[in-house]
C-alpha cells in the first residue's frame, strides 16, 4: 500500500535533519494513518506519533494516556494562484508554502524538532498527576524542583467521571515521576 505523502515528506526531513536532534528518534509500527515513534534512550512512556496532519507525543502510563506533552497540527489548502496555506493559521497569519512538505515542514517537522532538542533532551523526570479515573496532567521537569518545568503538557479528563456519583477525592495523590532518561 503506499504510504501518505506525509510520511514519505517526514521520512525524507528525518534522513536530512537525524544529526540536528539531541535526542534520536526510533521509527516503529507504520500504516497508512500513522506512524509510531519513540526516543532512543528516554522512557517508554514518552510515545510519539505522526498522523496525517498532526504530531502528538504523549505520556502513556499504566494503559492510560496521562497527556499529550506536544500536539502540533497542519491542515493544507490550495491557495489561489498556486501554493498552499494552513487552514489552522489566523487569516491575517496565513504564510503560502510552495508545496504541503514545505508547509510540513515549518508547522510540524521544524517545532518539533525545536520541542525536542528545547525541551525533552533537558528532562530528567516526566511528573504524571492527578487521577487517570478523573484528570490527569504530565509535565516534563529539568531537575528535581517540581515547581520548574518544561515546555508541554495540558490535561485529560475522563469525562465519564463526572456524571459518577463517588465524590471525588479532595486532594491529587502526589505525583508519579519517573525518570526520563533509560539505559
Amino acid at each position: 500500500m503506499p504510504r501518505r505523502k506525509i510520511q514519505r515528506a517526514f521520512s525524507s526531513w528525518l534522513d536530512k535533519n537525524h544529526d540536528r536532534f539531541s535526542v534520536k528518534i526510533r521509527l516503529g509500527r507504520r500504516t497508512d494513518r500513522f506512524w509510531e515513534f519513540s526516543f532512543v534512550g528516554i522512557n517508554t512512556a514518552i510515545q510519539g506519533v505522526l498522523t496525517t496532519y498532526e504530531i502528538n507525543v504523549a505520556a502513556e502510563y499504566a494503559d492510560d494516556c496521562w497527556d499529550l506533552l506536544l500536539s502540533l497540527e497542519a491542515e493544507p489548502r490550495q491557495a489561489r494562484g498556486g501554493g498552499v496555506f494552513c487552514d489552522l493559521c489566523l487569516p491575517e497569519a496565513r504564510r503560502v508554502f510552495p508545496d504541503r512538505p514545505a508547509l510540513w515542514v515549518d508547522h510540524l517537522f521544524e517545532p518539533f524538532l525545536e520541542w525536542v532538542n528545547d525541551n525533552l533532551a533537558k528532562a530528567k523526570w516526566l511528573a504524571l498527576h492527578g487521577d487517570p479515573d478523573f484528570a490527569t496532567w504530565a509535565r516534563l521537569l529539568p531537575n528535581d524542583d517540581q515547581t520548574e518545568h518544561l515546555r508541554g503538557g495540558g490535561c485529560m479528563i475522563n469525562f465519564s467521571a463526572l456524571t459518577d456519583k463517588n465524590p471525588r477525592a479532595e486532594r491529587d495523590p502526589p505525583p508519579i515521576l519517573l525518570p526520563c532518561r533509560v539505559s
